[in-house]
C-alpha cells in the first residue's frame, strides 16, 4: 500500500519539480518505507532520484513519483517506479493484487523474467504482455499509472470498486494524478476553490462520493473500475474520459441448493488470498456479523494459529449503553483465541486530534464513527501489524442496513406477492427488532423521495445562508437516482459505485494509510458479487432475518451467538456525548466562521448550545467548516 503521484505537463517550461516533490512529500503517512521520483525529457531520456532537489538542470515533461509501503517482498527491489525489462515502461502502483502469484506463473511460462517477488512486477509485466486487457484478470485493489516513454502514453487504472483512491486534474497541455486530493491542490494551488453543487449535495443529502468531482473545483476521480489511457494529443487537447473495463458479470447458472455452498467457497478464498502478506495481519472486530466472519474465517484458514504467529484482533468500545458490542466481540475471542486488544477512544482525543483528522480526510464527512476507526487504526500501528482484514462491504454485499428492508418489501408489492409481503413484515419485527409502526415508517421514508427530501431541506434550511439554499434546494437529482430502481440488485449496483459504499471506502482508506495500514476488505472480492447480483433476493434477505446467506454459510464457524444477532449497530459512536463533552472546542471553530458564505452560522452556535441541532447535520457543517480552514479555500 502506497502513495503515488505524477505530472505529465507538454508546455514549454515543463513541469515543477518542486511541486512535484511536494505532492510525494505530503503523503509520505501512505509509504513511510521508501521514495523515488523518476522523470522523462520530451525525447524519453530518464532521470532517477528519491529527490527532486537532487535532480540535475533540464527541462522535464513527465515525472512520476512514489512513497512505499513495503508489505510484498521487503527487499529494495520493490522499490519504485518500477521499470520492466526493457526500461520502456515504468510504473507507479498503489493497492494489492491478491492473486498475483498464480499470474507471475502464468507470465513467466511465456518467458517473462521477473527480478523480485513483489505484486508490482507482476501488474507492470501483465501491461507489457496484455496492454488494458490485463485488468480484467486482476482480483484485488489498485491505483496505478503506467508510463510508455517510446509511445509516450500514459494508462492509469482503478480497481472493480474504487477500494484505492485515484485523483487527477487537467488543462490544456498537462495532466496530474495522486493518491489523495492534497496532492492535487498542491499543484493547481489558487484554481481548486470550492464545488458548491457537490457542496450542496453534501450539505442538504448527505450524499459525498457519488460523482466523479470532488468538493475541490477541477478536481476529479476516477470512476471504480476505470481507466485512462492518454497520449500527447489528448493531454494537449485536455481530453481526458474515464473508460469502463468491467461491468457485474452476474454469475446465474448457481441452483438455489448450490449457493450456500458456493458462497462460502469464494468468500473462503477471498479471505485466503487477503492473508498473503510478508508482515503481521490482523483484523478489526466489532462483533457484529461481517467482521466476525473475516475472524472466524481467518481461523478456520490458519488452522487457529498452530504453527503461526496469533493473530491480533482490534476493537472500539465505549462505556454509553447501547453502544457497545464486546459481548459479541468476546465471543469470537472466545471462539477462536486470537489475541484481542481493545481501545477505548476518548473525548479528550477527539479535540486534539481533530485538525489532524480533518487534513487526513480531504473532504468534510458526515458521522463520527470515522474517529472510532481512527482510533483502532493508530492501535493497529503501535501493535506492528500493518496489514488487516476487516468485514467492509458486507452490508452492500448483502443488504444489512435496516433501510434496505423498506425496498425489499417494495419490490414484493410490485411483484404482485402480497402474501409473501403479509408473511415478512411480522418476522423482520421478530428477527430485525424492528416493531410495525418502525417499519410503515421506514417504508414511507426510503421509498418515496419526496418525503426525504422535504424532510432533509427543512433539516437543514435554518442553517444555511438564504441565496445557497434558494439556488440548491431543488437540485435533487442525487437524491431521485439514489432512490430510483426496480429491483434490488440494481439498488446494490448504485450502492456499491456511487452512493453508500464509495464514501465509507474514501474514509476506509484516509484513516488507515493516515497511520500506515493496509486495510484489506474480504466482502468486497469481485467473485462475490457477481454471485450475489445472481441470486435470488430471499438469500439476502429472508423471514426477517438479513444476510440470509452468510448466516448460512458461516453455520458452525461463527458462535451461534453472533451469528443469531437480531440488532444492528452498524459500528455506532456517541456522537451527541463526544460533541457535548467538547462543547467549547467546537463553539471556537464556529465562532472563527460567524461570516462563512454558505453557513448561518450564528443558528448553528445557538442550537449547539442549547442541544437542539441534529448531531449528523452538525457533523456535516463543523467538518465543512473545519474542512475550509485546514485546506484554505
Amino acid at each position: 500500500m502506497c502513495g503515488i503521484s505524477g505530472i505529465v505537463d507538454l508546455r514549454d517550461k515543463g513541469l515543477s519539480l518542486s511541486r512535484l516533490q511536494t505532492m510525494n512529500d505530503s503523503v509520505i503517512h501512505r509509504g513511510p518505507d521508501d521514495e523515488g521520483l523518476v522523470l522523462f525529457t520530451r525525447d524519453g531520456d530518464v532521470c532517477t532520484s528519491s529527490d527532486a532537489r537532487e535532480v540535475r538542470d533540464g527541462v522535464y515533461h513527465v515525472g512520476i513519483a512514489h512513497r512505499r509501503l513495503s508489505i510484498i517482498d521487503l527487499s529494495k527491489k520493490g522499490h519504485q517506479p518500477m521499470f520492466d525489462q526493457t526500461r520502456r515502461y515504468s510504473i507507479v502502483y498503489n493497492g494489492e493484487i491478491y492473486n498475483y502469484k498464480e499470474l507471475r506463473d502464468q507470465i513467466a511460462s511465456a518467458g517473462y523474467q521477473f527480478t523480485s517477488n513483489t505484486d508490482t512486477e507482476v501488474v507492470l509485466a501483465a501491461y507489457v504482455m496484455w496492454g488494458h486487457n490485463c485488468l480484467q484478470r486482476f482480483n484485488g485493489m489498485w491505483a496505478f499509472a503506467i508510463f510508455d516513454r517510446v509511445n509516450k502514453t500514459l494508462f492509469c487504472s482503478r480497481d472493480h470498486f474504487g477500494i484505492k483512491p485515484f485523483y487527477y486534474a487537467s488543462g490544456k497541455g498537462f495532466f496530474v494524478f495522486g493518491s489523495e486530493i492534497k496532492q492535487i491542490k498542491h499543484y493547481l494551488e489558487e484554481t481548486s476553490g470550492i464545488n458548491e453543487g457537490i457542496l450542496a449535495d453534501f450539505l442538504f443529502w448527505g450524499h459525498e462520493t457519488h460523482s466523479r468531482e470532488t468538493f475541490f473545483r477541477k478536481i476529479y476521480a476516477l470512476p471504480p473500475a476505470s481507466y485512462l489511457f492518454l497520449d500527447t494529443e489528448k493531454i494537449i487537447a485536455d481530453s481526458i474520459e474515464p473508460k469502463l473495463y468491467w461491468q457485474p458479470d452476474i454469475e446465474s447458472e448457481i441452483d438455489d441448493d448450490q449457493a450456500i455452498d458456493r458462497f462460502r467457497d469464494l468468500f473462503f478464498d477471498s479471505v485466503n488470498l487477503r492473508l498473503r502478506s510478508d508482515v503481521p495481519v490482523g483484523t478489526t472486530l466489532s462483533g457484529g456479523l461481517d467482521s466476525s466472519s473475516v475472524a472466524c474465517a481467518m481461523f478456520d484458514l490458519l488452522n487457529g494459529g498452530n504453527g503461526k504467529t496469533i493473530p491480533k484482533m482490534f476493537t472500539s468500545v465505549y462505556p454509553d449503553p447501547g453502544y457497545s458490542e464486546k459481548i459479541y466481540a468476546d465471543a469470537v475471542v472466545k471462539k477462536t483465541g486470537f489475541g484481542h486488544i481493545c481501545v477505548h477512544p476518548s473525548s479528550e482525543g477527539l479535540q486534539k486530534e481533530w485538525s489532524k483528522i480533518i487534513w487526513h480526510m480531504d473532504e468534510p464527512f458526515g458521522n463520527l464513527s470515522y474517529y472510532s476507526n481512527w482510533k483502532v487504526y493508530e492501535m493497529c500501528r503501535s501493535e506492528h501489524v500493518p496489514v488487516i482484514l476487516n468485514g467492509q462491504g458486507g452490508d452492500e454485499l448483502l443488504l444489512g442496513y435496516e433501510r434496505y428492508r423498506a425496498a425489499y418489501l417494495n419490490t414484493l408489492l410490485k411483484k404482485g406477492k402480497i402474501i409473501k409481503l403479509l408473511n415478512e413484515v411480522p418476522k423482520i419485527k421478530k428477527h430485525a427488532n424492528m416493531p410495525f409502526v418502525k417499519q410503515a415508517l421506514f417504508q414511507i421514508y426510503f421509498t418515496l423521495p419526496g418525503v426525504q427530501t422535504l424532510r432533509k431541506r427543512l433539516l437543514m434550511k435554518p442553517y444555511l445562508k438564504v441565496d445557497f439554499y434558494k439556488t440548491f434546494k431543488n437540485h435533487t437529482e442525487s437524491v431521485s437516482e439514489e432512490m430510483s430502481f426496480r429491483t434490488l440488485s440494481e439498488l446494490q449496483i448504485k450502492e456499491f459505485f456511487k452512493f453508500q459504499l464509495q464514501h465509507l471506502l474514501h474514509h476506509e482508506d484516509r484513516i488507515s494509510m493516515a497511520f500506515s495500514i493496509e486495510a484489506r476488505l474480504p466482502f468486497l472480492d469481485y467473485r462475490l458479487f457477481n454471485l450475489v447480483l445472481g441470486l435470488s433476493d430471499s438469500f439476502k434477505l429472508n423471514a426477517g432475518w438479513s444476510k440470509f446467506i452468510l448466516r448460512q454459510a458461516m453455520d458452525g464457524c461463527l458462535p451461534d451467538l453472533v451469528k443469531n444477532r437480531t440488532d444492528k449497530m452498524g459500528y455506532d459512536t456517541p456522537s451527541k456525548r463526544l460533541f457535548g463533552d467538547n462543547k467549547k472546542f467546537f463553539l471556537n471553530i464556529l465562532e472563527d466562521h460567524v461570516h462563512d458564505d454558505f453557513i448561518n452560522t450564528k443558528k448553528v452556535i445557538d442550537d449547539f448550545r442549547h442541544n437542539e441541532i441534529d448531531q449528523n447535520a452538525f457533523c456535516r457543517i463543523i467538518t465543512f467548516l473545519s474542512w475550509r480552514k485546514r485546506f484554505s479555500v
